[in-house]
């Protein structure tokens, strides 16, 4: 994945594929070759009209689209993924486009190097995953800890091993310690001036 300076026509090297959840637009953007023939071509798979909502035969017209599509508050992001990866460097990287129908997505975009028989890398692979449904799902998980946040009750999640995983705000007020401080820690510790008694109640919960 890069920025190409030209667009080659044969098959992309990978098949798009289709994710999982309410992301199903995954593909693989293109092939960059570093070196010629012919140096900075790109391979754009089929996925890339689902993810762009734009058609291959566009990415031939006009290679800067691929940067082009990325949100301008982004391409600093991109830009610099691109010049590790002509260094040699792995990247993992998250951005959002403009789809053609203006419609916005959030893009994981991982790319690695292929080296030759001497070492040398001869092109850069790419795929480009639209994760925008995982991102809707982490801002209604968060909307929900803020709902958490307003309750007046004091509300403690823990794991299987009584580690606090959550501590809202009335669990702060209530027991004078903040999340920062408590989440992760054994609750026995924190909350049970005899340990050994809600180690029974626990035990007691579990046998019924």
């Amino acid at each position: 994945v890069g920025t190409p300076n030209a667009i080659r026509r044969p098959r992309p090297c990978v098949k798009a594929r289709r994710g999982s959840g309410s992301s199903p637009r995954t593909s693989t953007t293109c092939s960059t070759r570093l070196r010629s023939p012919p140096a900075g071509s790109c391979t754009p798979a089929p996925g890339y009209e689902r993810v762009s909502g734009r058609t291959v035969e566009s990415l031939y017209a006009n290679a800067d689209s691929l940067r082009d599509n990325i949100l301008p508050e982004d391409r600093a992001i991109f830009d610099k993924a691109v010049s590790r990866r002509r260094a040699g460097g792995i990247t993992d990287i998250e951005y959002r486009i403009v789809r053609a129908d203006g419609e916005f997505r959030w893009i994981r975009d991982h790319a690695y190097p292929v080296r030759g028989t001497t070492g040398t890398i001869e092109r850069v692979v790419g795929t480009a995953r639209d994760i925008t449904g995982y991102k809707h799902d982490g801002d209604r998980l968060r909307e929900q800890a803020s709902l958490l946040d307003k309750a007046r009750d004091a509300i403690v999640v823990r794991d299987l091993d009584s580690r606090i995983t959550y501590w809202n705000k009335s669990a702060e007020r209530l027991y004078g310690w903040t999340a920062d401080e408590v989440v992760g820690r054994v609750v026995e510790a924190n909350l049970y001036t005899e340990p050994s008694a809600y180690r029974r109640a626990v035990e007691h919960v579990r046998l019924t």
